[in-house]
């Protein structure tokens, strides 16, 4: 039915890319269209039709990491769930964190464990009220989930690890402006951070980070040509690729090869202008108050000049009965030495 719209439409012979989310049922109908549609029309003949969703692909990388980090976040999730089951127990919490006192009005939020970002929306919140949950766990005697202080530690670092996640997902989902060309930045910017993230002191992170460079490799190793849109960004250019590739690969070079490449085609020049301006001698002969003059006169006054000034300064010499004298190129360097002094 898609093919059909397609054609009816008049756009089959139009079509670059096909947004859609990952899943085998979607990577089936993409390898369907390309036996139905045109592919010579389309970019690379079809190898980058099939264009899976950003943020999908972020929520699969951000599931793992946080299926290796959950049981240290547990004791705060039920934290929250027990102080929002019940009204009283609302209000308690509020009595308590006016006492504390917390500079915040937010309230807390319990978090959908297939949604991450409910995840990290719940963390942010608990960890402001973090003073709080110790004098309740004083005054409710049926309150058994206090989180120790290396469940906020751990909290405090995931949640600061998920709210990048969160930035880039907000931006890859905006509507009112075009995204494509955040696409290279973004997805850099995870690889950047994940690197730095596997070598953390904290195991816990370590892991975490190690499960979604996993993920993050499997699905962007190689970039997408949405990858060039960051190139027709004014505000960066190549500047942006050159920036992240010396930080993802660490040399001097990005591209090793294509270098020696350059070195060696780009050396070839395909005029011979340059190395015979190196060696004429028109622009010392002819200058531009005397480029009317005819061949024969120019000629002329060449071989005249060269016999009166030999003549004058006397700098012929005999060797075995040849008369030698100097070039009237050499005698004109001689005269602009002179002249400079």
């Amino acid at each position: 039915m898609l093919v059909e719209a397609l054609i009816d439409w008049n756009i089959d012979r139009t079509v670059s890319t096909i947004m859609v989310d990952n899943c085998t049922t979607n990577d089936a109908m993409i390898n369907h269209l390309l036996q139905k549609l045109p592919t010579k029309d389309m970019p690379l003949d079809g190898k980058v039709l099939h264009m899976r969703c950003c943020a999908h692909i972020l929520n699969l990388i951000v599931k793992d990491g946080l299926d290796i980090i959950g049981r240290s976040i547990e004791r705060i999730r039920d934290s929250v769930i027990y102080w929002t089951a019940l009204p009283s127990r609302v209000e308690k919490f509020e009595e308590i964190a006016c006492q504390v006192p917390v500079n915040c009005t937010k309230k807390l939020c319990l978090d959908c464990k297939t949604r991450w970002n409910s995840t990290y929306l719940m963390l942010e919140t608990a960890i402001i009220y973090k003073d709080v949950f110790p004098r309740l766990n004083v005054r409710e005697k049926n309150y058994k989930s206090l989180p120790t202080e290396e469940d906020w530690v751990n909290a405090i670092e995931i949640c600061g690890k998920l709210k990048l996640f969160h930035q880039i997902t907000e931006m890859f989902s905006g509507t009112l402006y075009p995204t494509s060309n955040f696409y290279f930045q973004k997805i850099c910017d995870i690889k950047v951070k994940l690197d730095e993230w596997v070598k953390s002191p904290n195991t816990l992170i370590q892991d975490m980070a190690l499960s979604m460079w996993m993920k993050y490799d499997k699905y962007w190793e190689v970039c997408h040509m949405m990858g060039v849109a960051v190139v027709l960004d004014p505000r960066y250019k190549m500047s942006l690729v050159e920036f992240f590739f010396r930080k993802i690969y660490h040399e001097s070079s990005r591209f090793k090869i294509d270098e020696k490449m350059a070195r060696d085609i780009l050396a070839i020049p395909i005029s011979t202008v340059a190395s015979e301006s190196a060696f004429s001698s028109s622009g010392k002969l002819i200058n531009p108050h005397r480029n009317r003059l005819h061949h024969i006169t120019v000629e002329a006054l060449m071989c005249s000049r060269r016999w009166l000034w030999n003549e004058a300064n006397d700098i012929c010499s005999i060797s075995d009965g040849i008369q030698t004298c100097p070039s009237i190129l050499d005698e004109k360097d001689d005269q602009d030495d002179r002249d400079s002094k």
